[in-house]
């Protein structure tokens, strides 16, 4: 076992109330981070000419539904 399992273990024995909804909010919080991200470094490997084709597509298809 890690250093960081032992502290699991040692948090869920010892203060299990942690584990309620602050650790599920805190939780949501830190994968939403995380997910942003990832679509940062995504968008930043993309050529700037794709980057602005699908600007200008999304555009469109806002100005078609109005």
């Amino acid at each position: 076992m890690t250093e960081n399992d032992y502290i699991a273990e040692y948090v869920k024995e010892r203060h299990p109330e942690i584990l309620s909804i602050d650790y599920a909010a805190w939780r949501l919080a830190r994968a939403i981070r995380e997910f942003g991200v990832s679509m940062k470094e995504v968008i930043s490997r993309m050529p700037a000419e794709d980057l602005q084709r699908m600007v200008e597509q999304e555009d469109e298809e806002s100005e078609e539904q109005i």
